[in-house]
């Protein structure tokens, strides 16, 4: 479950490429762009695919889901398809469940360290301080001319859940696509797609049904 998180958040977050190499750092003004862009979103709805390769298995799950964030830490993720998992916080409290089964339900404080790391808290507030919470340089993970910014995130954390992130923003300074490798080893990719902003998500999205 753990595992789940630290991939969204990002929102707990959200996501391979074993190999990469680290650039030069990226201008202030693209850095800046970025953070603004996300510092204007409310709420923000995309659909993803997450391949991960599980080093220990040796072999690729891909799952796809919805993603949708609001401000206040408030986040919903729910993974598609048979036994998909559900991820619902109203921004205090984390609920894990699969619909129509009862006894799946699990319910964690959000400030638990131990299931939503700070980096991840981070990552699903918008990249609104990229410099404050990681070491900026540029990345070569998405090829050599990719269709936006690229930047290698490393945590600044010295109890970080992962080693480090790339993340391609597009030309509307919003995330695209995002490669996570976490401390087990394993590499995830996420692409998003059908990317919405500010369109009034209401916060019943963000509890529990009654």
């Amino acid at each position: 479950m753990k595992r789940s998180i630290h991939l969204i958040a990002a929102l707990s977050i959200v996501l391979a490429c074993m190999a990469h190499a680290k650039g030069a750092g990226p201008s202030k003004s693209e850095i800046t762009a970025i953070e603004s862009a996300y510092r204007k979103v409310d709420d923000l709805t995309a659909k993803f695919t997450q391949v991960t390769k599980i080093e220990l298995l040796d072999r690729t799950v891909t799952k796809k889901g919805l993603f949708q964030y609001k401000r206040g830490g408030k986040l919903r993720i729910e993974y598609s398809g048979k036994n998909g998992k559900h991820y619902v916080s109203d921004g205090t409290t984390l609920w894990t469940y699969i619909p129509g089964d009862e006894a799946s339900l699990a319910t964690f404080a959000v400030d638990d360290r131990s299931v939503v790391p700070k980096e991840a808290l981070s990552f699903l507030s918008g990249f609104g301080k990229l410099t404050k919470e990681f070491r900026v340089t540029a990345s070569d993970a998405f090829g050599k001319s990719p269709a936006g910014t690229a930047l290698h995130l490393v945590p600044r954390s010295k109890r970080p859940q992962y080693e480090w992130l790339d993340a391609l923003f597009g030309g509307d300074h919003l995330l695209t696509q995002l490669v996570v490798k976490n401390l087990s080893g394993n590499t995830s990719i996420y692409n998003f797609k059908d990317i919405r902003t500010n369109s009034k998500l209401p916060d019943s999205l963000f509890t529990l049904p009654e």
